[in-house]
C-alpha cells in the first residue's frame, strides 16, 4: 500500500530558513529557500515519526532566537540532535538532487555530473588494453553431428 501521508507543507516552509542557515546560498549557489526544496520535503518525508520529528523541530526552530540564526541552528540541534540530523540529511540531499544546483554542478566541476539518481553512471573511456573474454562460441545448425558416446574412451 502506497503511504499518502506528506509532511505538512507550512512546516516545510517554516524549515526553509533552517535550511538556508545551514547551506548559505552564496553566487553561484542558490539559496535552499530559492529552489523548490520545499517540495521535496513534502513529498520526501512520509513515514509519521519523521513528520512528528520535523515538526517538533519546526516548533523548536521558530521558537529559537533569530537574531543569531548560526547560534540558533547549534542550539536546536543541541536539543533535539535526531531531528536536527534527520532534517540536515534530508535538506542536503534535496538541494543536490535540484535542477538549479545541477547545473551548478555541472558547470562548475571539472568532471561530468548527472543528477540523482543518476541512471546513466559517468561516463568512462573503455580500458582498450583489456581484451574482452570469449565465452561459448556459435556452431551453425548444418555443422552439428551426432556423437556416439559408446566409442568414445
Amino acid at each position: 500500500m502506497i503511504n499518502d501521508n506528506r509532511l505538512n507543507r507550512s512546516v516545510a516552509e517554516g524549515l526553509m530558513s533552517l535550511a538556508d542557515v545551514l547551506i548559505p546560498g552564496q553566487e553561484p549557489w542558490p539559496a535552499p529557500s530559492s529552489t523548490a526544496l520545499v517540495d521535496y520535503l513534502v513529498e520526501a518525508v512520509r513515514i509519521p515519526e519523521d513528520q512528528l520529528e520535523l515538526e517538533t523541530l519546526h516548533v523548536a526552530w521558530v521558537k529559537s532566537s533569530l537574531d543569531s540564526p548560526i547560534e540558533a541552528a547549534r542550539g536546536v540541534e543541541r536539543m533535539i540532535p535526531s531531528a536536527f540530523a534527520l532534517f540536515r540529511q534530508i535538506c542536503y540531499l534535496g538541494y543536490y538532487a535540484q535542477p538549479e544546483v545541477v547545473r551548478v554542478l555541472q558547470s562548475e566541476l571539472d568532471c561530468d555530473y548527472h543528477s540523482p539518481p543518476q541512471p546513466q553512471g559517468y561516463v568512462m573511456d573503455l580500458d582498450e588494453v583489456i581484451v574482452p573474454p570469449r565465452i561459448g562460441h556459435y556452431t551453425p545448425t548444418s555443422q552439428v553431428r551426432s556423437v556416439h558416446l559408446e566409442t568414445a574412451s
